[in-house]
């Protein structure tokens, strides 16, 4: 198992924050060491996708909410459902952004409801320098 944390590591040519997902490989930052000392954990599992998204307020004048909708938003939550308890599994077209800085496994297709197949692989970790 691994602890998933968020980094900042640039941002866009719009500006915005690039973010990124790690997992931990610091011994007392697991959650078997992390409950070694007393603090809580919580495992989870993440699935990442890149694209266009739809975000704003939906729903009629009595029933309004902010939601981001879209293929994207859909292939990522599919990702999710293929990921077990503490891992990052992330499309082919988000593989070949990171691929550079983050160690990923050899990938397999996975049948996605409503999608269809697509490659997809495991996060393992940061590359080393």
């Amino acid at each position: 198992s691994r602890l998933l944390s968020l980094h900042e590591f640039g941002c866009t040519a719009q500006g915005r924050p690039l973010v990124a997902v790690l997992a931990s490989r610091a011994p007392t930052r697991t959650p078997e060491g992390l409950r070694g000392h007393g603090k809580p954990t919580l495992l989870a599992q993440a699935g990442i996708h890149a694209g266009e998204i739809m975000m704003g307020q939906f729903g009629s004048e009595r029933l309004r909410r902010f939601d981001c909708i879209g293929h994207t938003i859909n292939l990522a939550a599919r990702l999710q459902g293929v990921a077990e308890s503490g891992q990052i599994v992330v499309s082919d077209v988000f593989a070949a952004r990171i691929r550079d800085r983050f160690v990923l496994d050899d990938g397999w297709v996975a049948p996605l409801k409503g999608i269809g197949d697509i490659a997809v692989y495991r996060v393992l970790g940061e590359q080393s320098l």
